[in-house]
């Protein structure tokens, strides 16, 4: 993101005499995937976005125009045990054991879910040829010594939906495979979701295609593998759709050691702001 904003900064430079073809609004956030959405809610009653505005995202890939994304179910699962010393762990109740069978029926499930695809095309350097649904263990803390059975142990699911799915099924899916292990005692200790939404319909997602193309050479709309709730909020609180592109290619290690851009990728962005920004539109953006 810190890429997409100095291209921004940088276009609108570039276009300081210029006359701008839509009526701009810019809004900053933080975070990036999730906890967005109250602060783009505080904003909505002074934003004046008018009847349909057109939301442009930069949290996206080069060379290409996102127009859906996936949709997010985080659930945190705490298992109860019963703590002892290890050597007496027959008088005790392992939670951390007890989490690693919740956690297979998970992963038997994780198949049936990645297998699902979106009718929405992927960006072919996802190596995907349609958006696919996932289901992720990503965390996991129990224990407090290595010589203590574990009281309590909890890990977490990270489910991505597709736009044509919904959080309720992807919840229900999920507590089912739960609740078919019969072992242990467990309860969901926190949840989070953003829900998903429709492809992007703007006709404006078109246009910007265009100049990525007249500018880069490569173009297309696509489906991101990402999650964020800008479109949600684009839909939800101010009635418009929500595209994007950005600087993200996928060797560019997002979210890992070394992260970085390319410069000529923040350069080829400028230009295509600029020229999208007074492109002659006269619908409010």
């Amino acid at each position: 993101m810190k890429g997409s904003i100095a291209a921004l900064l940088g276009s609108l430079w570039r276009i300081r005499d210029a006359e701008p073809g839509f009526d701009v609004t810019i809004v900053i956030t933080m975070d990036e995937e999730t906890h967005q959405l109250a602060q783009l809610r505080y904003l909505t009653s002074v934003l004046e976005a008018g009847p349909h505005p057109h939301v442009l995202s930069l949290d996206a890939g080069f060379g290409y125009v996102s127009i859906a994304n996936l949709g997010l179910l985080q659930m945190d699962i705490t298992v109860e045990g019963n703590s002892v010393h290890s050597a007496m762990a027959h008088l005790g109740r392992n939670a951390i054991e007890g989490a690693s069978t919740l956690m297979a029926a998970l992963l038997a499930l994780k198949p049936l879910v990645t297998q699902r695809e979106s009718a929405v095309a992927a960006h072919p350097g996802t190596g995907m040829q349609y958006m696919q649904a996932r289901l992720n263990l990503n965390q996991i803390a129990g224990g407090i010594a290595r010589n203590v059975v574990p009281a309590c142990c909890t890990f977490t699911i990270d489910r991505r939906l597709l736009p044509e799915e919904t959080v309720d099924s992807a919840r229900n899916e999920i507590l089912a495979a739960l609740e078919g292990v019969r072992e242990p005692e467990w309860h969901v200790s926190r949840e989070f979701f953003i829900p998903s939404v429709p492809p992007c319909a703007d006709p404006l997602a078109r246009v910007l295609a265009d100049v990525l193309e007249a500018v880069t050479g490569s173009t297309g709309l696509y489906g991101d593998m990402l999650s964020g709730e800008l479109p949600y909020a684009a839909r939800s609180c101010w009635g418009g759709d929500a595209f994007a592109t950005g600087v993200i290619r996928p060797e560019n290690r997002i979210h890992g050691a070394n992260e970085f851009v390319y410069e000529s990728d923040l350069d080829q962005l400028v230009e295509v702001l600029a020229r999208f920004l007074t492109g002659g539109q006269k619908e409010a953006a």
